[in-house]
């Protein structure tokens, strides 16, 4: 239901279908060639169908013949999960779960959140921004840790399922919301719908917030995006 929903508000931009499509770039950085487009457009013009069908009772019929990732969620809802579970426990006063980047935090005073630049790969560079974060959660996607290289060419590992390129005009984005399994979702449909897009989206979605980065080093940040807070 979360990944229809995504991919129906996206317009497909969201899609569970873009790995099959991130397995052809793969090749072509083993190959040293960019997927053919014919390759490339007989698979997008699967991608514009569901790739399944939920029925009342709670099972699906799958249509899709090719593979399938739930990864660009999945993450942040086992993160929304684990919380809820901890929050649950007796004498429980805060908690904070982390996988990877995707976090989510409930009670106590929050924490300072810093974010990573996205040009870089370097743990030890400076990061980015600092973000407080109390009660939601926070994910970011990019990059300068993923990514295909085809002959002399770096591509993202993020790929538009509209047209099965690599995302080109995002260079890293961060997102917050009141749950993880949304930013991480919403960190995703921002890199690959680009500016504009991304960021009508962002303030449409309840209770969230974003920070765009563009290839020119420029921060684009949505309505609710708090003022920079210096990185101590």
């Amino acid at each position: 239901m979360l990944t229809d929903g995504w991919r129906e508000v996206t317009a497909g931009a969201f899609h569970p279908g873009a790995d099959a499509l991130g397995k052809l770039w793969q090749t072509a950085d083993t190959r040293g060639q960019e997927p053919a487009a014919e390759s490339l457009a007989a698979l997008v013009r699967h991608l514009q169908s569901a790739p399944w069908m939920l029925h009342d009772d709670g099972s699906a019929t799958l249509h899709a013949a090719y593979p399938l990732g739930l990864n660009a969620l999945a993450k942040g809802w086992i993160v929304d999960r684990m919380v809820e579970l901890a929050w649950s426990l007796p004498g429980i006063r805060a908690v904070m779960i982390n996988a990877g980047g995707d976090l989510r935090t409930t009670g106590g005073r929050g924490l300072e959140v810093m974010v990573a630049d996205p040009f870089t790969a370097r743990d030890d560079d400076p990061p980015l921004v600092q973000v407080h974060l109390q009660n939601g959660a926070l994910a970011s996607s990019g990059s300068a840790y993923r990514g295909v290289q085809v002959g002399d060419r770096w591509h993202s590992h993020l790929i538009d399922p509209r047209s099965g390129l690599p995302v080109q005009n995002v260079s890293g984005v961060t997102v917050t919301a009141p749950d993880c399994a949304t930013a991480d979702a919403l960190a995703t449909a921002l890199s690959v719908l680009g500016l504009q897009a991304g960021l009508t989206l962002t303030d449409g979605t309840p209770g969230c917030a974003a920070l765009i980065i563009t290839p020119d080093g420029q921060r684009h940040p949505s309505t609710l995006w708090p003022p920079d807070v210096p990185v101590r």
